[in-house]
């Protein structure tokens, strides 16, 4: 079946456990948010039930949602239903601005996949998943050298 025409099925949905609830919770406000030690203050990302660095109970704190776009690569071929209409895209490790060993796997939107570099600054937009009821962040490029005024919270990188 052709993209242009295609009745594609949605895209899978999470399955929030315990622990990344609260993340999905975050993206449902507009918000994103990411696990930190209560002790050492480490960010951290994928979720996980206490700190990888100290074994410190974790929180969930708001990040700027700036960053810079890590690595990335062009997705040509269909690997999950929900996308297929969409290719190419581009995807990209995105470090937040807050936490710069913490790698944000998300797409890029509102650009060509040839337009995407490593090193370019990237925000969050915080998009509905299609076929449910939860949110994703996706990143935009920001032009060279700027900075979006609209800054969700946490700590200022440093």
């Amino acid at each position: 079946m052709s993209r242009a025409g295609s009745s594609e099925m949605p895209p899978p949905q999470p399955a929030p456990d315990s622990h990344s609830k609260p993340y999905w919770e975050h993206l449902a406000r507009g918000e994103l948010a990411i696990q930190r030690c209560q002790a050492c203050r480490e960010w951290q990302f994928p979720v996980l039930e206490f700190c990888r660095r100290c074994g410190g109970a974790l929180g969930y704190e708001k990040l700027c949602g700036e960053g810079t776009i890590y690595s990335y690569l062009v997705q040509h071929h269909n690997v999950a239903p929900g996308f297929d209409a969409l290719r190419p895209y581009a995807i990209a490790l995105v470090t937040p601005d807050e936490a710069a060993h913490v790698r944000l796997a998300a797409r890029i939107v509102e650009a060509a996949p040839d337009e995407v570099r490593i090193g370019q600054r990237v925000r969050v937009e915080i998009v509905d998943l299609a076929g449910g009821d939860y949110k994703l962040p996706v990143f935009a490029l920001l032009a060279d050298g700027a900075s979006s005024d609209a800054v969700q919270g946490g700590d200022p990188p440093g």
